[in-house]
């Protein structure tokens, strides 16, 4: 059985040794902005378990949203697209097969 989420991209902040909250928020908005205007849905955010860190420390201190606002960050999402972690060194998103404009 095909899968129907492939591995579209790597990028960007893998090239830092430690990027900041800051940086890896920036490289996510960047991709996934593009990725939409593609027509593409981005279906997982993968990255490193260190990215993964710097994003949950950056949330606590910015602590929880003001009731009725939209949470851009999330313990288990960013932008509304699911995190997972793994134990490689890239940030990679995942996209559905069968998009618009979709690579490979």
């Amino acid at each position: 059985m095909e899968s129907i989420v492939k591995t579209v991209y790597t990028f960007g902040v893998e090239k830092v040794t430690h990027p900041g909250a800051e940086e890896i928020i920036v490289a996510v908005y960047r991709e996934l902005s593009r990725l939409r205007e593609n027509r593409q849905e981005a279906t997982a955010i993968v990255l490193p378990v260190s990215h993964y860190r710097v994003l949950q420390s950056y949330r606590a201190r910015l602590g929880d949203p003001p009731p009725g606002l939209p949470d851009y960050i999330g313990k288990y999402e960013l932008f509304g697209v699911p995190l997972y972690t793994d134990g490689g060194n890239r940030l990679v998103i995942r996209v559905k097969k069968g998009n618009a404009d979709a690579n490979g």
